[in-house]
């Protein structure tokens, strides 16, 4: 299960704290791999321009960070990777 990315409004950031918040309870519970893309798409507390085409979506460079973070779940053997 993967996170939400952050929001591009403050107003968005409570609600998205606590959906991904109950997303990582769901997974821990379900005991499938939690994958935390929040941290990976920050620029300070809000989402990084450069990352989203609107706010929401990932641009090409957005989507050159997500395949980082999403190819150790592609290797043969998955290494550990911080939920943080």
């Amino acid at each position: 299960i993967e996170s939400l990315l952050p929001p591009a409004t403050r107003a968005r950031q409570p609600w998205t704290l606590r959906v991904n918040t109950s997303l990582k309870l769901l997974a821990d519970a379900e005991h499938v791999h939690w994958i935390n893309l929040y941290p990976h798409f920050l620029d300070g507390e809000l989402s990084d321009e450069n990352l989203t085409m609107d706010g929401v979506h990932p641009s090409a460079q957005g989507y050159v960070v997500w395949r980082k973070v999403m190819d150790p779940y592609f290797a043969t053997e998955a290494p550990a990777i911080p939920t943080t």
